[in-house]
């Protein structure tokens, strides 16, 4: 476990500098063994369901930060005892180009709507000082440069409160032609 751990934090630094085919399912696999800790610590019932290897063009360092970055706010919102659930999906583009999908979900308190605008802009955080601000907007200049958008879905009502975020990624072979 060591060993795999370690080869995973190496390859965020030794890797390719160009665009590759990357399985988003593959991603998710790699962050989750660097977060299982974390999940273990905080005993969150972390699931995953990656239905797809369809690749996406991208740079993977940068994937594996999106992922970190999602996953980790996951886990911080669920908080102890928390529930997440990951998935890796086929979907479409608002175009209706093919596109993967990946699906962070966790139950912890929700996101206020007054909140929800602000989610992306720099050094805003809902996290006091535990937080950056910096995570969400990063990765949604990450999920831009690679075609992709997300979307955020939330409640923070008392009996019905979760949080998903959805980011979608063209498909390899679905680029738009000129």
């Amino acid at each position: 476990r060591v060993v795999q751990i370690t080869k995973n934090i190496l390859s965020l630094y030794r890797e390719s500098k160009q665009v590759t085919p990357i399985r988003l399912s593959e991603v998710v696999e790699s962050v989750s063994m660097l977060l299982q800790r974390r999940i273990r610590d905080e005993q969150i019932t972390f699931s995953t369901s990656l239905r797809t290897e369809a690749q996406i063009s991208a740079f993977p360092a940068e994937m594996r930060q999106v992922v970190s970055n999602l996953m980790g706010n996951a886990i911080d919102a669920a908080g102890a005892g928390g529930k997440i659930e990951v998935i890796v999906e086929e979907s479409q583009l608002k175009d209706g180009r093919p596109a993967v999908a990946l699906t962070v979900k966790d139950n912890g308190p929700g996101i206020a709507k007054e909140d929800l605008p602000k989610l992306f802009r720099p050094f805003y955080t809902t996290k006091g000082e535990q937080g950056t601000g910096l995570g969400l907007w990063i990765t949604q200049g990450i999920v831009s440069k690679h075609g992709g958008y997300i979307e955020v879905t939330s409640s923070d009502s008392a009996d019905d409160h979760a949080t998903s975020f959805q980011i979608l990624f063209p498909k390899i072979g679905s680029e738009i032609r000129s």
